[in-house]
């Protein structure tokens, strides 16, 4: 292997470690999206924390059924979801997850879910603390 080559392949730990630094969700670009709305901004809110954990669950499920054009589909669903809302580090994962299963790659699909689960879980865990930071800057504001 070249060095050029090493310096193209992404370190897959040191991507992870940094994603995990980033807020999951960010504010700026959901409230960009849903111009100012906030009352929109926490309905697509509410829609990822009532559905998100289930497109995951699906795609889990079709990783280990070896489905992976099925995979692909919830992916490529939840991959819109997640840009919508500013979940930058879960749409990515969704990518991944779409382009392994129409690579038809089952083992890393596998490793992929995996992490998919982990992202979804800290989208989720971070869905009522940005609805309270946006309460607090309301009062603020008021």
């Amino acid at each position: 292997m070249t060095t050029a080559t090493l310096l193209l392949v992404p370190d897959r730990d040191r991507l992870q470690s940094a994603a995990a630094t980033v807020p999951p969700i960010d504010s700026e670009v959901l409230f960009s999206r849903c111009m100012g709305n906030v009352s929109f901004a926490f309905t697509l809110l509410s829609e990822l924390d009532a559905n998100g954990k289930q497109q995951v669950d699906a795609i889990v499920r079709y990783v280990a059924n070896d489905e992976p054009h099925a995979a692909a589909e919830v992916a490529h669903s939840l991959k819109g979801a997640a840009a919508i809302i500013g979940a930058e580090p879960l749409r990515g994962k969704a990518v991944e997850i779409e382009a392994a299963a129409r690579d038809g790659d089952a083992s890393l699909l596998l490793d992929l879910a995996h992490d998919l689960q982990s992202e979804m879980e800290r989208c989720l865990a971070y869905i009522p603390i940005l609805r309270a930071k946006t309460q607090q800057l309301k009062l603020f504001e008021s």
